[in-house]
């Protein structure tokens, strides 16, 4: 059995997490807030590596929205198709009070997995879990241009799986800023610390790691942005490196409140079991 935590994963984490909570602290003022975040097709899109997505990265703004999210990943063996290929449909919601509190919750209504060896093959169809979130943001400046940054907290709940014969949850505690580099140009940092359980009637299991992202985003057209961005994990597999992985994806404004957001990741370094993660969303804007 592993152990339930990796200390030194969790305390990289929560040394950056509060250096990041210190740069982000409110400065004056909303307008600095909505000269970063008036467009949301300026948002980074996650292409989370971990199961139910708790690991999912996130910008420095808070957004209200309801969306639908495709998600798939793809863990190919051999040349003769030895592996898992996963895909699943969430539906979700989030809500922004007095432009300072964003929460929200989701529900992952499909989830479908086929694995197969050189002996069987076996598919599997479920749903759950249901996540829940919380992000508390505040404008800055760095530099001479404005920031804005959120510590926040995603949550996946337990004995949410159609699977009865035993319970998981998992917590990701992060934080995460973008910065407004020109009119049409924002980047990304995000950090955080995740932890997961499962217990059954064959025992528990524990893992716990660091994470990290880095993200570059260009708006080429008032209705498209474009970005380019990086994920660092350390300590879910054991104390070395988990994943370098790249991702790259659009977010554009299709018409009026709608907007679509693809992406696709592919880990390059590690110890990362999945060969290609990638993602579908529709999301329709309430404020």
């Amino acid at each position: 059995m592993r152990a339930p935590a990796h200390a030194g994963a969790v305390v990289l984490a929560a040394v950056v997490l509060a250096a990041t909570v210190a740069v982000v602290t409110p400065a004056s003022a909303e307008p600095v807030a909505d000269a970063v975040c008036a467009e949301h097709v300026d948002d980074p899109v996650a292409v989370p590596w971990r199961d139910s997505g708790v690991d999912a990265t996130r910008g420095g703004c808070l957004h209200a929205d309801v969306s639908a999210r495709l998600g798939g990943h793809a863990l190919i063996d051999t040349p003769g198709f030895y592996g898992t290929v996963g895909g699943d449909l969430t539906v979700a919601a989030r809500f922004v009070e007095s432009n300072r509190l964003e929460w929200g919750f989701g529900l992952r209504v499909v989830d479908a997995v086929v694995v197969q060896n050189a002996v069987f093959t076996v598919d599997e169809l479920g749903y759950g879990p249901i996540s829940a979130h919380l992000a508390l943001g505040g404008a800055s400046v760095l530099a001479g241009k404005p920031l804005r940054g959120a510590v926040y907290a995603r949550l996946e709940a337990p004995f949410t799986r159609s699977r009865l014969d035993g319970s998981s949850g998992a917590l990701q505690l992060g934080g995460a800023a973008t910065w407004r580099l020109a009119p049409r140009w924002r980047a990304h940092g995000h950090v955080a610390a995740l932890g997961w359980y499962a217990s059954s009637t064959s025992g528990r299991d524990g893992r716990a790691a660091a994470a990290t992202s880095a993200d570059l985003g260009w708006r080429p057209r008032g209705w498209l942005g474009l970005f380019l961005g990086a994920d660092l994990q350390v300590g879910w597999y054991g104390w070395g490196l988990d994943h370098l992985a790249v991702r790259s994806g659009a977010h554009w404004r299709v018409k009026g409140l709608w907007r679509v957001e693809l992406a696709a990741g592919r880990p390059l370094l590690g110890a990362e079991r999945t060969d290609l993660g990638f993602g579908l969303a529709v999301r329709r804007d309430l404020d």
